[in-house]
């Protein structure tokens, strides 16, 4: 019934197109040809986000028009690809990626040079090192990892918005590490961390920066949290 209803889809103007399977893997694997159909007949599809469908990259490499790209929970990395046909690319987000590796974001960055927004989340064998090619692109505002480590903060001093849901600012002095970053970085308006349990604490490191952290006049333990530079608000 799912593929029936991908076939009525009519695809000659679609710019914008989220699928998300839920179903076993099975009926997943079913969806393909479809998904591929889909794909293959959308001339001017700037958005795709994918959840759950195990398309092959090497599919979705076929669409040139690409402005934004999201995948969730696919292993698609089959074969190499030797190159991204996304010049348009403006923003890719990749999350749980077990087969990702420095390779694969080195020849992100290399081919996709409109890149300002990316985000790597949980992709296995993707190292620190294999993030300081993300740093250096030209246009980079927003960026965001599962974990990030000084080398990666110091090259980041110029982003407008940093999201690393993951970093625990109740862990090994990862606060002061943090702020201090907040102190290099001045094009920075917001980030979204884990203020963890020590809340306290770290609402005194905020202050001393000259932050204020506030979210409806609460502070929320072990949750993300959202800091708005330099912003405050009446509590």
């Amino acid at each position: 019934m799912y593929t029936e209803c991908l076939n009525f889809l009519r695809t000659d103007n679609l710019q914008h197109l989220k699928l998300s399977c839920h179903l076993k893997f099975e009926h997943s694997i079913s969806m393909l040809d479809a998904v591929k159909k889909i794909l293959l007949n959308a001339p001017r599809l700037e958005t795709l986000h994918l959840s759950n469908i195990p398309i092959s990259i090497q599919e979705i490499n076929k669409i040139s028009t690409l402005k934004s790209l999201r995948i969730d929970m696919n292993n698609f990395f089959d074969r190499p690809v030797k190159k991204f046909n996304f010049s348009n690319l403006e923003s890719i987000h990749l999350t749980i990626f077990p087969d990702a590796n420095d390779e694969f974001i080195k020849r992100i960055v290399k081919d996709c040079k409109k890149l300002c927004n990316v985000e790597i989340f949980v992709c296995n064998l993707v190292t620190m090192k294999g993030l300081i090619p993300i740093t250096k692109l030209p246009g980079l505002r927003h960026f965001g990892a599962s974990e990030v480590n000084d080398e990666v903060f110091d090259k980041l001093s110029h982003l407008e918005t940093f999201c690393c849901p993951t970093l625990n600012l109740s862990r090994n002095n990862m606060k002061a590490r943090v702020f201090n970053f907040f102190r290099r970085s001045p094009n920075l308006k917001s980030t979204h961390v884990c203020i963890g349990d020590d809340y306290g604490l770290f609402d005194e490191y905020a202050r001393e920066y000259g932050i204020i952290l506030n979210r409806d006049g609460k502070y929320y333990r072990s949750c993300f949290c959202g800091i708005d530079w330099k912003k405050q608000f009446n509590n």
